[in-house]
């Protein structure tokens, strides 16, 4: 499901894998990328602890998962059309 709130997106899905290592009652913030694969980049050599190898396809677009020193993950997402891809 997909809400816009002035101008800023929700999208709310239910996980179908069980990738992240949260309750399944917890939300999962994320960060909006305009480039997916260089924020992917730029993050993994700055040596942050990437859940995935790669960005994943999601039905909004492309994402990727990080986790920072407490345990807590992050999602970080750039949203494209059917068309577009990485």
């Amino acid at each position: 499901m997909s809400l816009t709130h002035n101008g800023l997106p929700f999208i709310l899905e239910k996980a179908e894998e069980a990738n992240l290592s949260t309750s399944s009652n917890s939300v999962v913030l994320a960060i909006q990328s305009t480039n997916i694969q260089d924020d992917f980049e730029k993050l993994r050599n700055q040596g942050v602890k990437m859940i995935f190898d790669e960005p994943k396809k999601c039905p909004p677009g492309y994402y990727f998962v990080i986790e920072d020193y407490s345990g807590n993950q992050l999602e970080v997402i750039q949203f494209m059309s059917e068309e577009e891809t990485v």
